[in-house]
């Protein structure tokens, strides 16, 4: 039993049909397989990326100097300036807090 053939004037082909020129099937596949691939590579690139930048040494905290560092006074006594430092990032001044284990410097 082999596949039906169309008969000339037949209106429509058999159920189980082939047509004798794939061209057409064969270039869409081959389509198919080269976005795959494409998308495929894409996708390596990605990931090796991420793995790259995962990999890359931590940034240390920015210096901030200049007129990005300010002191806002709260309070004076006699000759004594009391208050807390300020940083300006975007533009917003933001109160600057110690760092774990930093020690106070102390006057005597």
């Amino acid at each position: 039993m082999g596949v039906p053939r169309r008969r000339q004037g037949d209106s429509k082909p058999p159920a189980l049909w082939v047509p004798q020129d794939c061209q057409f099937l064969e270039g869409y596949l081959w389509a198919r397989k080269r976005l795959a691939l494409i998308l495929v590579w894409a996708l390596s690139l990605v990931i090796v990326a991420a793995i790259a930048r995962a990999q890359s040494p931590a940034q240390r905290g920015t210096i901030i100097s200049g007129s990005d560092l300010g002191f806002r006074v709260e309070r004076q006594q006699s000759n004594r300036v009391m208050g807390t430092f300020v940083v300006r990032i975007n533009g917003e001044w933001i109160v600057a807090e110690p760092a774990p284990g930093a020690k106070a410097l102390t006057l005597k």
